[in-house]
């Protein structure tokens, strides 16, 4: 079912006047504390003007207009108002920040970003920014929704085209809308997958990508030399060392342990489910919105997760056979169709 049409009021950045009203409250401690009182008081007034600082945007489907500007406490200081109709689309992008740091090296610290673009014949496109990929797709979609226009979503790296009235919609819902006839795929030649059905449950079963041997024995050989010594030594120094030792051995052997497991896909018209030991998940059918292909991944999205198919599908006509059966699953579960498997 459509989502209604509703006024949005969105702070289109939260985290950089927050941080300048902290940097001024932290100067203005320091000066007080210093005996600078006057100054002090300065510096608390900005950092609480800043703390009340907001660039806002307002979607208004009702009047199909938009506001958008800045408001101290609400309180709006400059507004620029257009119509929404001059707004096609919405736009999720993620980007990468990364800052260098020259300190007798470059060191890159990586900064994620979710941009939210309101994209059309303005004169620039309206940004909104955030740091969860998450609050970023359900922002993109509220917005979708308001103004009533497409969303492309690259918010987990491929970009997904959504129009308004199908952002609120399941993968097997969407295919319905647009017409598609979901067949049963067969496995391509050579597959390493080994496909089971049991009743109307399909399991899929992915090969382990073990790691090498030779690996863990170098570990091992390096590692127990170093932990006989520091075990002779028997200092408060050494136990500490040996406790490190023995923590990052055990992620090394567990690494190792789940590199041998098999993966597990299983399929069915209520959910599907992930596993490699120890680790799995399950979506909902009903509530499973994309299947993303990206690299050699196949990443599950929900509004409320996401979550990753155990296997490198470097293969990419694997891919789109389990592309294909999680449609097929997905198509038939929301007409509430039996499988046909041939």
């Amino acid at each position: 079912m459509a989502r209604k049409r509703k006024s949005l009021r969105v702070v289109r950045d939260r985290i950089k006047p927050l941080l300048v009203s902290i940097t001024f409250a932290m100067i203005g401690k320091s000066l007080m504390t210093n005996g600078f009182e006057t100054a002090s008081w300065v510096f608390m007034g900005i950092a609480l003007f800043f703390l009340g600082l907001r660039n806002i945007c307002r979607i208004k489907p009702v009047k199909n207009r938009c506001h958008i500007g800045w408001h101290l406490y609400d309180i709006p200081l400059w507004v620029s108002r257009f119509a929404l109709s001059d707004i096609r689309a919405v736009r999720v992008v993620h980007k990468i920040h990364r800052n260098k740091y020259t300190q007798g090296k470059s060191v890159e610290n990586p900064d994620h970003h979710y941009l939210i673009y309101l994209e059309g014949i303005l004169s620039s496109p309206i940004q909104l920014i955030r740091n969860n990929k998450r609050a970023a797709r359900k922002l993109g979609e509220r917005l979708a929704i308001s103004i009533h226009c497409p969303l492309y979503d690259a918010s987990y790296g491929a970009v997904i085209k959504r129009e308004p009235e199908e952002v609120d919609m399941s993968l097997g819902e969407r295919l319905h809308h647009r017409g598609h006839q979901a067949e049963y795929p067969g496995p391509p030649s050579n597959s390493k997958l080994k496909i089971l059905s049991r009743g109307n449950e399909t399991q899929l079963q992915f090969p382990a990508h073990r790691l090498p041997m030779f690996v863990l024995w170098i570990f091992l050989l390096i590692i127990a030399p170093l932990v006989v010594v520091l075990w002779m030594a028997n200092t408060p120094e050494t136990l500490g060392i040996l406790g490190f030792i023995g923590f990052i051995t055990a992620v090394i052997l567990l690494a190792y342990v789940n590199s041998a497991q098999p993966g597990y896909l299983w399929l069915s018209a209520e959910e599907l489910r992930t596993q490699k030991l120890p680790f799995g998940g399950r979506i909902r059918m009903h509530e499973l919105e994309e299947i993303i292909l990206k690299n050699s991944d196949i990443m599950l999205v929900s509004d409320k997760k996401s979550i990753a198919i155990p296997y490198d599908f470097s293969d990419k006509a694997e891919a789109a056979y389990v592309k294909q059966l999680i449609e097929y699953v997905a198509f038939r579960s929301a007409s509430r169709e039996p499988m046909n498997r041939k």
